[in-house]
């Protein structure tokens, strides 16, 4: 197949751009080619929004401001949102007048889901992200809905060496919620998380899709996966439900959310 990939020297984009390079001629839409080569250190082809679009098979979209990166305020929330959006009027644009990808993934969030409830992908969808994963998700829709198949991929936390949670934790002390609640965090492993997206080129799924490890873990125990370095630091829960910055509340909501659809279509989770 050949491929187009936003966002593919990123977390995700990267490992997703290895394990497909073997089998398939990737494409990888970047803002800066000398530092995409350097990153991803494999055989893709970048392009900027200058260059003209290749033909390809499917698009995979995960391109956007990174969540993690500032303090998540309501105008933070926003960028995220615009950042994302702009990418899809970027691929409107370029492939109008063409025939559009049959196939197009667009990463999403599970942070759409409301609180303490265990749910598959028709969970009630209040959660505390649910307004920016909605909009995303309509914005997908509105500009993509009469492709062949639209594939909306609710990701849990990405763990995994060299970014997302894990990138943050190593450069902080060893982190540990108090009081411990046992909240469960959906997480996934960033090697299941690239497999999922091979798995969706071959076993293409419409519409939203869960991708959560079965393996459930609590947020103290995520936290302790990151290995943190330095002494042992206790964090009161309510620091990280400060209305300033909803970053904590990706830890302190607490959610049991299952992978249906993938495990129904044979998909297998290795951790």
């Amino acid at each position: 197949m050949k491929i187009l990939i936003t966002g593919g020297s990123g977390f995700l984009g990267t490992a997703v751009c290895k394990r497909l390079a073997y089998d398939h001629e990737i494409y990888v839409l970047t803002r800066n080619k000398r530092r995409a080569s350097s990153k991803l250190n494999t055989e893709v082809t970048l392009i900027t929004s200058q260059d003209p679009f290749p033909k390809v098979d499917a698009i995979l979209n995960f391109a956007g401001a990174a969540i993690s990166a500032r303090i998540l305020t309501q105008k933070r929330m926003n960028v995220l949102l615009n950042s994302r959006i702009r990418i899809m009027d970027l691929l409107q644009e370029k492939y109008r007048g063409t025939v559009f990808p049959p196939l197009f993934i667009q990463a999403s969030a599970t942070g759409i889901y409301s609180n303490d409830q265990t749910c598959d992908e028709s969970g009630a969808c209040n959660g505390a992200f649910a307004s920016l994963i909605k909009a995303l998700e309509d914005a997908a829709k509105k500009r993509f809905e009469g492709i062949t198949c639209l594939a909306l991929i609710r990701f849990g936390v990405i763990m995994g060496e060299g970014g997302g949670l894990n990138r943050i934790l190593k450069r902080l002390p060893k982190l540990q919620i108090i009081p411990d609640q046992g909240n469960f965090v959906p997480w996934i492993a960033l090697e299941d998380a690239a497999a999922i997206i091979t798995f969706l080129l071959e076993h293409p799924l419409r519409g939203v899709v869960n991708a959560v490890s079965p393996d459930l873990k609590t947020a103290n125990t995520l936290l302790a996966a990151g290995k943190g370095s330095g002494p042992f630091l206790p964090i009161p829960r309510f620091l990280l439900n400060i209305p300033f910055d909803r970053r904590g509340k990706l830890l302190t909501a607490s959610h049991i959310i299952l992978s249906s659809r993938l495990i129904n279509a044979g998909f297998k989770f290795k951790k």
